[in-house]
This record gives C-alpha cells, sequence and structure tokens, in this order.
C-alpha cells in the first residue's frame, strides 16, 4: 500500500508539472506571437500604398509569411480590386496567434477559455496580408479577433488603399461598426491611402498588451484605441 501510494503520489506530481509546465508554454508563446504581431502591424502602419514589393516582401518572409499568387484572404477591397480587371497580382499573407486548431478547440469549450484566460491565456489571432499590382503595393489588411469565453468575438479589422470612396467632406477614413451573420459587431476601418503617415500610424496603432493579462481584450477599443475613439466621434458628429 505504502508503495502503491508513493507511484500515485510520484504521478500526481508528474501530471501537475507537465500541466504547470504546458500552461506556461501557452503563455509563453501567446505572448511571443502577441509582439510578432504587434511589430508587423506597427511595420504596415508605415507601408505606403506603391512601394515596391522587394522593400516590404522581407518584413512578411522574415515574420514566416508566404507569397500567393492570388489572394489566400480576399477582403471585399481586395475582391473588387480583382474583379477590376487586374491581373498582375500577388499577396503577401501571414498568420499569428495560438495555433488554429488549439484556437478553436478553446473557443469550442467556454469553461476551459474561462480557465484559461485566469492564466492570461485567450484564443486570438492575427492575419495581415498585402495585395499587389504589378509588384507595387495596393491593398493593405490585417484583422484582430479575440474569442471571449461567452461565444462573443472582439474584432478590428483596417483596410488601405487608393481604391476607398469617403464623404464629401473630405474625410480620409471611414469607420464603422457592422454586424457578423451571428449578430456580434466589429470595428471595420477603411483608410486612404492619401491620409499623412502621422495621422495613420496615430489613427491605426493596435494594442495587444491586453491579451498578455487575466482582463483580456474586452472590446475593440482595448486594440485599437485610436480608431475607436475616430469611430465614437464619428458616430456622435452623426447623431
Amino acid at each position: 500500500m505504502k508503495r502503491t501510494g508513493k507511484i500515485a503520489y510520484c504521478l500526481g506530481g508528474i501530471t501537475l508539472l507537465i500541466c504547470v509546465l504546458t500552461i506556461f508554454s501557452a503563455w509563453a508563446y501567446s505572448e511571443h506571437e502577441s509582439h510578432r504581431a504587434s511589430a508587423l502591424i506597427a511595420s504596415l502602419n508605415e507601408l505606403r500604398i506603391g512601394t515596391p514589393t522587394e522593400s516590404f516582401g522581407p518584413i512578411f518572409s522574415n515574420a514566416g509569411g508566404k507569397r500567393f499568387s492570388t489572394p489566400a484572404q480576399p477582403s471585399s477591397l481586395s475582391s473588387a480590386f480583382e474583379n477590376s480587371g487586374s491581373h498582375n497580382t500577388e499577396q503577401w499573407g501571414i498568420y499569428f496567434g495560438l495555433p488554429y486548431r488549439l484556437n478553436v478547440f478553446i473557443a469550442a469549450h467556454p469553461a476551459l477559455n474561462t480557465s484559461l484566460g485566469f492564466f492570461a491565456i485567450h484564443p486570438w489571432m492575427v492575419q495581415a496580408s498585402v495585395t499587389t499590382k504589378d509588384s507595387k503595393a495596393a491593398l493593405i489588411d490585417y484583422r484582430t479577433v479575440v474569442q471571449l469565453p461567452g461565444g462573443e468575438r472582439v474584432m478590428s479589422v483596417v483596410h488601405v488603399g487608393d481604391a476607398i470612396e469617403f464623404s464629401a467632406d473630405g474625410t480620409k477614413y471611414r469607420i464603422g461598426l457592422p454586424s457578423l451573420r451571428n449578430k456580434i459587431p466589429y470595428l471595420d476601418s477603411y483608410i486612404s491611402a492619401d491620409l499623412s503617415q502621422g495621422e495613420r500610424t496615430k489613427l491605426a496603432a493596435h494594442n495587444l498588451e491586453c491579451l498578455g493579462t487575466r482582463r483580456g481584450c474586452l472590446s475593440p477599443a482595448d486594440i485599437a484605441p485610436g480608431l475607436w475613439r475616430a469611430y465614437s466621434l464619428q458616430a456622435k458628429n452623426n447623431d
């Protein structure tokens, strides 16, 4: 009995150690990925439409991104761009976040999502892409998605291009809060390539530090504070 008890005690200790190491590894991986994603978004916010591929391509390739002959994750803008008769296009794309299957698994189990949140681990991802025309940047897209324990999603989507229509007041960006099919709203931002570099950097700056906290990212304001402020101001002025 004593021998059996010692074995059970050892197995319990080993299991606990494995769980602790697994949780710590997941947290460390998420932190590493969030820093990589923040760095890429900052680089994209400085990327100008019309920049040659050889100037921004290494940003993606060095981060583990891929180049596609046709858009792998087309947005409404890139789809319209493709349909406009521009055939000499490519797309550079990259994914950051917890491994996709792990994200799906955690999101499908709210109790697990809540428990891991206690250790500052949340299912999230960032998808970023640059669509080119004639080997020059033509469209920039990136989206951040965080899955909350209750099934809600916190989303911020940014599009930058020169083929974006704006209101007559001369505003060079348009921000809305549409809803997905499941009624979940998300911050959807269209930014003109004509917006000055300083304004765009300030407007579209993303903050992913909330991913490494127990609280997590509870609203688009946590992820994209500048875009959220601009949206709130636009909504107030339209009332």
